[in-house]
């Protein structure tokens, strides 16, 4: 069991590395695996792909896959299938799933540094954008600096953003002159 555990987890980082920091596409891939595992085991298909040649076990598998996921879901995982197939290791499916769920689920911590604290309307309207935009749930912490633009970091992401007016006004001023 341990032995599958360690092959459930390096497919599992393959997954995770190919989808970096899209956490919507990793859902999509999680919830396709445990229905995969599940139309497999609840229907007793591994008793008979075990007895069938690799290009059935293909097909069949990835016919399965296409009706159950969305095609770039698809296209991420059929690679994976086609080596977990060759390899014989349709059972790892569920320990890749569970291992994988834990990161889909993962809220993304950010900080926002601002001049002076936003209000809570306007720190729940920069949270929704910031979820929109990574497809993920974020918890935003906020605290005042003394500069005067405003930095937003995802520590998790490696992300960090920051600009001020003052700033973009001499990068402006400073196109202009040069354009003269």
């Amino acid at each position: 069991m341990q032995d599958l555990k360690v092959i459930a987890n390096h497919y599992a980082k393959a997954l995770k590395n190919h989808t970096k920091s899209d956490l919507a596409l990793l859902e999509e891939i999680v919830v396709g695996l445990k229905n995969l595992a599940e139309a497999i085991r609840l229907h007793k298909l591994n008793q008979v792909l075990a007895h069938v040649s690799l290009k059935v076990k293909k097909e069949v598998v990835f016919e399965i896959l296409e009706k159950i996921t969305s095609t770039k879901a698809c296209s991420v995982l059929k690679p994976v299938m086609e080596v977990v197939l060759k390899n014989n290791r349709l059972d790892v499916l569920e320990l890749i799933t569970e291992e994988l769920s834990f990161d889909s689920k993962k809220t993304l911590e950010a900080t926002l540094l601002v001049p002076q604290k936003l209000e809570n309307h306007e720190l729940e309207a920069v949270q929704q954008k910031l979820q929109a935009h990574f497809n993920a749930p974020i918890e935003i912490t906020q605290d005042t600096w003394s500069k005067k633009g405003v930095s937003l970091s995802v520590s998790s992401l490696d992300l960090e953003i920051g600009f001020s007016k003052e700033d973009i006004l001499k990068k402006i001023e400073k196109q202009v002159i040069q354009s003269i």
